[in-house]
Formats: C-alpha cells, sequence, structure tokens
C-alpha cells in the first residue's frame, strides 16, 4: 500500500508518532488488524536514480490492489523485528 499522507503526530522526541490513514477496502488494512504491526517506509524524492525506483515502488505497491495478486513479488525484502516486510530500496 502507498499512502499518499502521513502526518507525524508526537511532539515528544523519545515517543515518535506517525498518523497513517488506511481505507477499509484495502488488503493492508486487513492485514494491519489481523497482524497488530506494520513497516513504514520514507522513499527518496530527488532527480537521480532514486525518484526513480521511488516512482517505481508507487505503481507496484500503490496502483494494483492486493487483492487482485501479490504486489511484493519481485521486490527486494527482508523481515524486520515484527516480520513485516523491510524494502530494501526504501529510504527508511
Amino acid at each position: 500500500m502507498v499512502a499518499g499522507t502521513g502526518v507525524f503526530a508526537s511532539r515528544v522526541p523519545e515517543a515518535p508518532r506517525v498518523l497513517v490513514e488506511i481505507t477499509k477496502p484495502s488488503l493492508t488494512h486487513d492485514l494491519v488488524l489481523a497482524s497488530r504491526v506494520f513497516a513504514l517506509h520514507t522513499l527518496p524524492a530527488t532527480l537521480d536514480n532514486a525518484l526513480k525506483t521511488s516512482l517505481s515502488l508507487v505503481r507496484t505497491l500503490g496502483m494494483p490492489s492486493g487483492h487482485d495478486g501479490d504486489n511484493m513479488v519481485g521486490i527486494a525484502v527482508q523481515p524486520g523485528a515484527t516480520r513485516s516486510p523491510i524494502l530494501a530500496e526504501a529510504l527508511t
């Protein structure tokens, strides 16, 4: 899933928080509710290959529905501490 909006929701540096809206029809909504975890990735937006990579990830993960097939096929990931997939090409 690609969120168009993520808002920093914490004023305390020791407790960083981000507000991300996920629509109920999204497969990601169901996956987050079932697992109670998710990974947040930020993508670079610069004028080099990073922007091309970011746009490719947005098209792959944000355009087709996960209900119609596995959007993660062919994307380099590794499992994170919560077992959420961590994208190898994300900035953070």
